[in-house]
This record gives C-alpha cells, sequence and structure tokens, in this order.
C-alpha cells in the first residue's frame, strides 16, 4: 500500500504528527509519499491522508477526486466535519488503514463553471463543499438573479450567495443560517449572505437541477470561490453554473460516528477552545 500524505504546515505540531504517521506507515509495512498543494500526479497511490483541518482534507480530497483516490483526515483542527480520526490514535488507526479495515463512503461533489458573456468558459473547479459568490469588497451591495433549470426565481440584493452540497451544509452555508443536511441527501442548498428585503431562506434544490447565478447590475468586485481554495474575480458578465457532478469524492470511513453526535462534539470542542 502507497499512502499520499498531505499536511497543513501553519498547523500547530503538524509537522510532529506527519512524524509519527509516517512511522506507523513503515512500521505496518506500507509506503508513503509527501505531497504538496501543488501535487497533481497520484499516479501509484492507493490512499491519501489530510493532516490538519477540513481546510487540508479538501484540497487533498480535490487531488484525489480525479484520480478515484479515497481520502481520510488526521484532525489537528477545532471543528471538522470531515476529518474522522484524531491524533491521539494514529497507530491503530494506521494498522487498521493498511490492513484494509475500513469502509468507503461516496460524496456528492458539485461541478462550477463559470462562463463569460460570449458563452465562453473562464473558469471549473470541483466543490466538495460549496461554491461562494460574494463581494470582495463591503462598499456596495450585490443584486444577484437565481436561475433554478432556466427558471428566474429571485433577484437578491445581497452580500453574496452559497450554494453547498450536502457535504457543505455544516460549513460556511450553516453559519449564513443554511440548514443541516444529513449524508445520503444528494441535494444543493441556495443559501443567500445576508439578503436585503427579501425572504432570504435557503433553498434546496435537487441533484439533477442546474443552478444558475448572474449579477443583475454590474458589479467589479466580486469574486466566485470554490471551497475557499480557488477563485476566479469577476468582471461582472459572468454566469456561473452549479450542477452535481457524475463523479463523487470517496471518503475513508472507520468506525463513523452518528452524524449528529459528531456534529455535536465538534461544536464543544470548539467552544472549548475559545475559552481557552
Amino acid at each position: 500500500m502507497n499512502i499520499g500524505i498531505l499536511k497543513n504546515n501553519d498547523k500547530e505540531n503538524a509537522l510532529f504528527y506527519t512524524q509519527m504517521l509516517m512511522d506507523d506507515i513503515r512500521s505496518c509495512g506500507a509506503e508513503f509519499m509527501l505531497l504538496d498543494d501543488t501535487t497533481d500526479n497520484l499516479a501509484g497511490i492507493d490512499m491519501v491522508i489530510s493532516v490538519g483541518g477540513d481546510g487540508t482534507f479538501l484540497k487533498a480530497a480535490c487531488a484525489a477526486l480525479s484520480w478515484g483516490i479515497p481520502i481520510f483526515g488526521l484532525n489537528l483542527g477545532t471543528l471538522g466535519m470531515l476529518t474522522e480520526f484524531d491524533k491521539d490514535n494514529i497507530g491503530a488507526t494506521v494498522a487498521r488503514l493498511v490492513a484494509g479495515d475500513y469502509s468507503t463512503e461516496e460524496r456528492p461533489v458539485m461541478d462550477v463553471t463559470v462562463n463569460s458573456a460570449a458563452g465562453d468558459r473562464v473558469f471549473q473547479d470541483y466543490a466538495i463543499n460549496d461554491c461562494v459568490v460574494t463581494q470582495f469588497s463591503l462598499s456596495k451591495m450585490a443584486y444577484i438573479q437565481l436561475y433554478i433549470d432556466g427558471y428566474p426565481v429571485e433577484m437578491y440584493p445581497c452580500d453574496g450567495i452559497i450554494v453547498s452540497t450536502q457535504t457543505g451544509s455544516t460549513a460556511y452555508s450553516l453559519s449564513a443560517g443554511g440548514p443541516i443536511v444529513m449524508p445520503g441527501c444528494n441535494v444543493m442548498v441556495v443559501t443567500p449572505k445576508c439578503p436585503h428585503f427579501t425572504d432570504g431562506r435557503s433553498i434546496i434544490v435537487n441533484k439533477d437541477a442546474e443552478v444558475r447565478l448572474k449579477l443583475a447590475k454590474h458589479n467589479r468586485e466580486m469574486v466566485v470561490s470554490v471551497d475557499g481554495r480557488s477563485s476566479y474575480k469577476m468582471d461582472g458578465n459572468e454566469v456561473i453554473y452549479c450542477r452535481m457532478s457524475d463523479v463523487p469524492v470517496k471518503i475513508v470511513r472507520i468506525d463513523p460516528p452518528n452524524f449528529f453526535h459528531a456534529l455535536k462534539t465538534k461544536i464543544e470542542r470548539r467552544e472549548e477552545k475559545l475559552k481557552d
């Protein structure tokens, strides 16, 4: 077994725990390769382990996605819904991974495409969590028209719009007032950020629908962000398309906890961390 490792160098003790991880992989008779953010060739890799928080997991998952490689997360953060095992149980966890004592869960991924006014594709990426259309300056309001399957649903005067997957429902979308969506529900959630004089409730869209966003009023201070790791600065005339991809991300699971228990536990840990 050959395991790729991507660590977050900004996390405290990331190097220390990565060294422990490498030692345990070696002692179990497996091999490893250290990855970085620019790694795009994962030939020969059987699994990717991210060392950090959910942000590191998303970077690693994006790389693993196109290769069909499963990914596992070592959590060094505070609130992580994607990183499953923590730093206190590395040895036993690695032994189970190398022995094949795990399951693989497939999560839906969103295809995000930005087209110019002329219809040319100018940006494309895959979102495991979300696509966020937002202002990089708060000097003025954004006016965003939402279409679902071509129908003009609503024009939102707002700070932006979040389109999330089920996985991303507990990330930025939740902070903006969006609903919590259980795993297994292959949907998209559309949530406006700070809407003005509109209903502003989230809309849950089925997996076969197309969500389209377009600025109703020209604004050069807008950006399209995918999972917080890639972005495109708009000139104001582009159209953003969000559709569910046929290619899922594969997440490795070892004794996965109940979803709501995990959510509650992670929130409690974050609150305890803030008190320190």
